[in-house]
């Protein structure tokens, strides 16, 4: 846990200061759009499939996306992502009782 308040503070000190974007900035996925347009078009009533770089982080750089409108900030995400699971370890270890799938 000593770990976790350590990464907090890093939280704490480059999180807390990211401008959320008022747009999107990325281009569309045109090959995730003609698959949703193919299997679920009800989901392109409310959404855009999105790009982002291919490069190993694409998760955090979705998910940077979607929270504050631009990919460069995947490595703040990913810190958060990283400090969740040491806070929270219980919940994300199989072997535990409150592990949560």
């Amino acid at each position: 846990m000593t770990s976790a308040r350590s990464e907090g503070l890093l939280v704490a000190v480059y999180v807390r200061n990211i401008a959320v974007g008022t747009s999107m900035q990325s281009t569309e996925d045109k090959q995730a759009l003609a698959i949703l347009h193919r299997y679920q078009p009800a989901v392109l009533e409310n959404f855009s499939s999105r790009a982002v770089v291919g490069d190993g982080n694409c998760c955090y750089r979705a998910a940077s996306l979607a929270l504050y409108g631009d990919q460069k900030h995947q490595l703040p995400v990913r810190l958060l992502a990283a400090v969740e699971v040491l806070q929270f370890q219980e919940h994300y270890d199989a072997s535990c009782r409150s592990y949560l799938g």
